[in-house]
């Protein structure tokens, strides 16, 4: 709702400008009256300062629509910015230099009305421009990928996310729920897996599903945050760790609660997936937040900083069909695959914990080039569950 009114309140500018430009081309002696009459009176100083203050709000909230975010941004700004110190003078020096102003700009009417008519008319055709084309989302071209895109600003993390939605082929014939799958990593994660899907309804009969890719936008440090947002605050963790626990928060309170608003999901059965160091922020859910999600996959994950945290109690659960699986590559690095080791053997004889686990080997599996057979193995795994189970530790 907030951004329908703000997308309706830049058109309605833009149309005053083109109306106000023409209006100034053709009957110049008129418009200038209605010109002069800008803080004729206290009332109408407020009232236009009230209006440039909404206007400019309107402007920076749907800068994020529009074909020009940045100009869009700043030109709501500048009204903003440029309103604020009219609030501090009297309202007789606005009114005294308004009509300096008409009465020195009287002949060059023709030159703003031109330019408001320039600044209307791209404005409108900005609006216009992204609601027509898909920016930076072409993946309607690719039936394998089709779905939906959005970009989401996190309060939690600070920072925005790019995020892919890859919908069942059915979704808009059939009326009934679909598990969720999110993918950690989807720069990279989303365009292999949510197309891998496909194959595996076809071949193994796996459930459809929505495809979450949870995306920053580029692989360069200085916007790819994953090292932080995928590490837990802890004694060995270094300056550019620690986010783990904001970007829960932007999960459970702001991805997940979208993702229902938005599709028809089925609440009961969301599924988190992390490769590497997103298999790390899995892990660090499934001990500090069990009921957020139905499954959890973690991909040859890391273990630190904080390793004793995995190897602690995890937190209670109230619901008891959750379900963990951790695979790891044989060939993955050393480093990685003795720490999934020791984990799997210290949780093997383990009773009580939240979710049945089952950790995988991905036999001459790589570190990273075998996301999808972890994937593929997984997702059978947890789908295959008829009823909740004792604890059971296999390694296969």
């Amino acid at each position: 709702m907030a951004e329908f009114l703000a997308l309706t309140l830049v058109v309605l500018s833009g149309s005053y400008l083109l109306a106000l430009g023409l209006w100034a081309l053709l009957q110049p002696q008129q418009v200038m009256p209605f010109l002069l009459g800008f803080a004729a009176s206290a009332r109408l100083h407020y009232l236009e300062i009230a209006i440039r203050l909404v206007v400019g709000m309107a402007f920076i909230h749907s800068a994020r629509y529009a074909f020009y975010p940045a100009a869009f941004s700043g030109f709501g700004w500048l009204l903003l910015l440029t309103s604020l110190p009219l609030l501090l003078l009297p309202w007789q020096w606005h009114r005294r230099f308004a009509s300096k102003a008409v009465n020195g700009c009287r002949r060059y009417l023709g030159m703003i009305g031109m330019a408001a008519i320039l600044l209307g008319g791209a404005i409108l055709w900005s609006v216009m421009k992204s609601l027509t084309t898909p920016i930076g989302t072409p993946l309607d071209y690719l039936p394998a990928l089709s779905g939906d895109y959005f970009k989401l600003e996190s309060t939690a993390v600070s920072r925005p996310f790019h995020i892919y939605v890859r919908l069942p082929a059915d979704y808009y014939t059939s009326a009934r729920n679909y598990p969720v799958v999110y993918l950690l990593d989807g720069d990279s994660l989303f365009p292999i897996l949510a197309a891998n899907h496909l194959f595996l309804t076809y071949d193994e009969s796996l459930p459809e599903a929505i495809i979450v890719g949870i995306a920053y936008g580029a692989f360069e440090s200085k916007v790819n945050k994953r090292s932080y947002d995928f590490s837990a605050p802890a004694p060995d963790a270094s300056a550019e760790q620690g986010g783990a626990p904001a970007f829960n928060r932007f999960l459970e309170q702001e991805l997940l609660p979208e993702i229902a608003q938005r599709y028809r999901i089925d609440r009961s059965r969301q599924i988190l997936f992390g490769q590497s160091r997103g298999g790390y922020l899995v892990l660090y859910s499934a001990f500090t937040e069990p009921d957020l999600f139905w499954g959890r996959i973690a991909s040859n994950p890391t273990f630190e900083p904080g390793e004793e945290l995995f190897f602690a109690p995890p937190a209670a659960a109230t619901k008891t069909d959750l379900g963990l699986v951790v695979t790891t590559g044989s060939r993955d690095w050393p480093k990685l695959r003795q720490a999934a080791v020791r984990w799997q053997q210290h949780w093997q004889d383990a009773a009580g914990t939240p979710w049945q686990l089952k950790v995988i080997t991905i036999e001459n599996g790589t570190h990273a080039a075998s996301s999808t057979e972890s994937y593929r193995q997984a997702m059978l795994w947890l789908f295959s569950r008829a009823e909740p189970k004792p604890l059971a530790v296999t390694d296969n």
